[in-house]
């Protein structure tokens, strides 16, 4: 059976209109915020202000860990220490985006041998910090003994500011790393 013109010709359309897709590359994403901890120092679970790499956050029981259990690519990761569930492990922005947030990618894992590390949950604020969404999560370290990757689609406009927040329950002095933050602006 010999197949019509106007449906060979139609498949032939598909297959020029597929190839020319693929040949359009993806647009990438800006990135507005990358930081790897690499120029970072703050060696207590204190509660301080610390500009890193140029945006201000406040590390509440997360410090910069260099120890050989401290799971990182390079020499440096934060290190978050989950007390209680009345005591804050976070790392919140004290500014905000302007460009708004499309995407969150970041590496986590467990500290050293915690048995019953913490979980951890990414938060957007887009009124100063005074309220907080969550955007993804909770991310379970416990059994990650690798620094494991993940995206965490935000997609908001305007002025964004982000938060990392340990989440019950948990162990209290459990402890997991997270390593190379990338954000990129909302498109």
């Amino acid at each position: 059976m010999k197949t019509p013109d106007h449906l060979r010709n139609g498949f032939a359309l598909a297959l020029l209109l597929v190839a020319a897709s693929a040949a359009v590359p993806a647009r990438a994403q800006e990135i507005v915020y990358e930081t790897g901890f690499e120029n970072i120092t703050k060696g207590s679970y204190a509660a301080a202000a610390v500009n890193i790499d140029g945006v201000e956050w406040i590390l509440e029981n997360v410090l910069i860990g260099t120890a050989e259990s401290d799971r990182r690519n390079g020499d440096r990761s934060a290190r978050f220490r989950f007390e209680s569930p009345e005591s804050v492990a976070s790392m919140t922005m004290l500014g905000d985006f302007a460009e708004g947030v499309g995407e969150v990618r970041f590496l986590y894992a467990r500290f050293g041998n915690d048995d019953d590390p913490p979980a951890f949950v990414v938060e957007s604020s887009v009124d100063g910090g005074e309220t907080w969404e969550t955007e993804g999560g909770p991310f379970a370290t416990a059994g990650v003994n690798t620094l494991t990757e993940a995206t965490v689609r935000v997609l908001r406009s305007g002025d964004v500011r982000l938060r990392f927040r340990a989440v019950p329950p948990s162990g209290n002095g459990q402890r997991f790393n997270l390593d190379d933050i990338t954000v990129t602006a909302f498109d």
